[in-house]
């Protein structure tokens, strides 16, 4: 056994302990998971903010078109050709769009059910990490494989950013655990595992990562100055009314 010429201690005991906290850490992470799958299917039965506009089916609806590499999220059919579009250009393992998911996680699914709006995330590596990467890709096969699924799984990625520091990352092994436990089948991890949506990200990236900050919110194809929840949901009304 080698020892650690600075301490004269072994260091496997050290990387023992390492493993058992990315232990920890990923059961910490499977619990947070099913609580907040809970959460998100309470959400879907509740009723929508009385600031905006009646809403329609939760907005679990994938309408076709768009960009390739961007989540599209709608409450129906009829936001083929939408009067409002909101986009959230978003990595992972920025911890200011952790804390945005958080803080606009309801509104945010509130204003997809509103008829008329689209609701678009564009999952990009603007930290330019190999992880970001990984884990935006993951997120976009999530997402085909089925949006239910991909709303839990949204938060989940969130919350597992800090593994990213880990010994071992943020793997596509690791991204397809995470994707099973929120329910995602056996297409989505083959996507993840194969990196299907690989070449989307990257070209996002480029697109988008010289732009702003992250996250970057867009009503409309403008910029959108971010003050509260609530403010932004009566903006998205506006838009919808003067549309």
């Amino acid at each position: 056994m080698s020892d650690d010429p600075t301490t004269g201690h072994s260091r496997y005991p050290r990387l023992r302990r390492v493993g058992v906290i990315a232990v920890l850490a990923f059961f910490v992470l499977v619990v947070f998971i099913v609580f907040t799958r809970g959460d998100e299917q309470v959400a879907e039965h509740s009723q929508a903010n009385p600031t905006l506009p009646p809403t329609g089916t939760p907005a679990l609806f994938a309408p076709a078109g768009g960009p390739p590499g961007v989540i599209r999220v709608a409450s129906s059919d009829s936001s083929l050709a939408p009067d409002v579009v909101v986009t959230v250009v978003e990595d992972y393992l920025c911890e200011n769009c952790a804390e945005f998911a958080q803080q606009y996680r309801s509104v945010l699914r509130e204003v997809a059910s509103v008829p008329g709006v689209v609701l678009e995330f564009v999952p990009i590596a603007g930290s330019g990490t190999e992880d970001a990467r990984r884990v935006a890709n993951a997120s976009l096969c999530v997402a085909a494989d089925t949006l239910e699924n991909w709303v839990a799984y949204r938060t989940a990625l969130f919350a597992a950013a800090p593994l990213s520091a880990s010994h071992d990352g943020l793997t596509d092994d690791r991204l397809v655990e995470i994707a099973h436990t929120t329910g995602a089948s056996h297409a989505a991890a083959e996507c993840i595992l194969g990196q299907s949506f690989i070449d989307d990200v990257d070209a996002n990236t480029l697109d988008w990562v010289n732009e702003q900050d992250l996250p970057l919110v867009l009503l409309d194809g403008s910029p959108y100055p971010l003050q509260t929840p609530d403010v932004f949901a009566e903006d998205v009304r506006d838009a919808v009314r003067d549309s």
